[in-house]
């Protein structure tokens, strides 16, 4: 019996237990905070110069401002060509379309644009194709300019805009 605890305790993995974390990696387990903290620095200075600069994209009487259907989305299918159009779909717009129907309450549209940043952070740190960092800058930014129905309608209409320029990528 105590011959068990010394083979145990020489640091020789046992048979059918799992490695410890950052053992049975590619590269070492120091260098992931490092990758994160580069991610983040570059998220920020990706975003189109000029975006969500007022904080909304509509005008003063309430018309939804042409770059934010033309222009940014453009420039953000470009930053987001890693990230697969349908990813994109199945992420932002599926559950957006459902939300964005006039019975629907405004809390109920509040709390999907407030999921939609939850699912950028996933896909932004996904372990398999991660997306481009400037897609969780994207969505928390855009999601902010949600203050009743018609902004939200707002930001469905930005998002199918990215989608649109993402198929055509």
């Amino acid at each position: 019996m105590s011959d068990t605890k010394q083979k145990t305790t020489t640091g020789e993995p046992v048979e059918g237990q799992a490695p410890a974390p950052g053992t049975d990696t590619k590269e070492p387990a120091s260098t992931v905070p490092t990758q994160t903290a580069e991610k983040k620095a570059t998220a920020s200075g990706t975003l189109p110069a000029g975006y969500l600069s007022n904080g909304s994209m509509v005008d003063g009487e309430g018309v939804m401002l042409p770059e934010y259907l033309e222009k940014y989305p453009q420039a953000l299918a470009e930053a987001l060509k890693p990230l697969s159009a349908a990813s994109f779909q199945r992420a932002f717009l599926s559950k957006a379309r459902e939300a964005n129907k006039k019975k629907v309450p405004y809390s109920s549209k509040k709390n999907c644009a407030q999921g939609m940043v939850v699912q950028a952070i996933k896909l932004v740190n996904r372990k398999k194709d991660p997306a481009p960092c400037v897609l969780q800058d994207m969505i928390r930014a855009a999601t902010a300019t949600v203050v009743d129905d018609a902004s939200f309608g707002n930001l469905y209409l930005h998002l199918d805009a990215v989608y649109t320029y993402m198929l055509m990528e």
